[in-house]
Parts: structure tokens; sequence; C-alpha cells
């Protein structure tokens, strides 16, 4: 694995142009909303790791890069207190270098977002989320040169409590991964297991 980054003097920003469309579509006064939209970015000096020696390598600049997809989402409110959403994003993501197309490491292919939460009596929220990401691609870097390998579809889940004491305090709580899920999203980094967080907020 590269243990060490070379500084190139001669790397330049990344430049992009890029557009998207998209429709919302309101149903029963609100209580679902509908929305897909389309999205296009085209990249240029797309900035790359390559490796240079089995123990180092540099940043350098590739020739392009393009990234293309379609976001769904659908919000339903069947009361007040209840909200529900769902998402889904398919994205293709690919640089060019030396007249070569290859797809974009880190990027994964296929996300989607659950999450719903209740609100009781007006001051305690208490939601559940899950997370999927599919088809995603990394480079191996104990390879030299790195190799690109696909890495493992994984979900986690999620839930989180927000009690609202008064207008000026309130209590928050979550907890990440419940399942204890084992993934990586870049090759020798594994993700966190489950983790509890607490807060508090305070407004003046």
């Amino acid at each position: 694995m590269c243990s060490s980054d070379l500084g190139n003097r001669n790397l330049q920003p990344e430049t992009s142009q890029g557009y998207d469309v998209g429709l919302d579509q309101y149903l029963w006064d609100g209580a679902v909303t509908l929305s897909a939209g389309f999205f296009q970015n085209f990249i240029h000096d797309v900035i790359a790791f390559i490796p240079t020696s089995p123990v180092t390598g540099s940043y350098q600049n590739q020739n392009s890069g393009e990234t293309y997809g379609i976001e769904t989402e659908i919000r339903i409110n069947p009361t007040k207190n209840w909200q529900t959403r769902a998402a889904f994003t398919w994205t293709e993501s690919y640089f060019t270098a030396a007249g070569v197309s290859q797809r974009n490491p880190d990027i994964p292919r296929y996300v989607f977002s659950l999450d719903t939460n209740y609100k009781f009596f007006n001051v305690l929220t208490v939601g559940f989320g899950a997370f999927y990401a599919g088809q995603q691609i990394a480079e191996d870097f104990s390879f030299f040169p790195a190799k690109y390998v696909r890495l493992n579809d994984y979900w986690v889940l999620r839930s989180y409590a927000r009690w609202q004491v008064n207008d000026h305090l309130a209590f928050t709580f979550r907890v990440e991964n419940l399942s204890d899920q084992h993934y990586y999203t870049t090759i020798g980094y594994p993700a966190l297991g489950t983790a509890v967080f607490g807060g508090a907020e305070i407004h003046f």
C-alpha cells in the first residue's frame, strides 16, 4: 500500500460544467410528493491518485470525466406528525485517461435511502433510517500497479430521537449501524461498527 504522497507542482484544479432537470408532483393536498430528476456533469483535468512505486504516489490530472444519473424520491406525510421519505439514485461516473475510459472508484452505482419519523406529544421525535449502497468499486493499492476491485454491497441501519424540552433546549440521541455491519467504502479503511451518539441543543 502506498505510504507517501509526492507533491505535484503541475497539478491543475478540476473544472466542470453540468445541468440537471427535474419534476415534482404533489398529490392529495401535499400528503404525497413524487420527485424525479436527471443530472449530468462534465469534468476536465480530473484529479486522481496515481501510484509511482509500491510505496509512493502522487495526485495527477486525468484527461476528463463524466457523471450522469437519475434521482427519484417519494415523501409521504400521512399525518401532521408522521413523515416518511424514500429515495433512489442511479449514478454512472467515468474518467478518461490516454484514451481509455475507466469507471470512477468510490462512487456507488446504486444508492437507496429510507427515513421515517413520528413526533409524539409535539415534543419527542423518534425515527428510523436505512441506507443501501451497491455496485461500488475501489482501488486496491496492495498491488502495483493498483487494481480496481468490486466492494461488497451493504445496508446500514440507524435510529434517532429528539426531545424538545422547551424553546431553548433539546436533547438528541442516535445509533448508527444498528446491525453492526462490517463493510468498506475504501479498501483498508473499515467503516465503524455500531456507534451511539448523544447531544444537547441550546438556543438563545
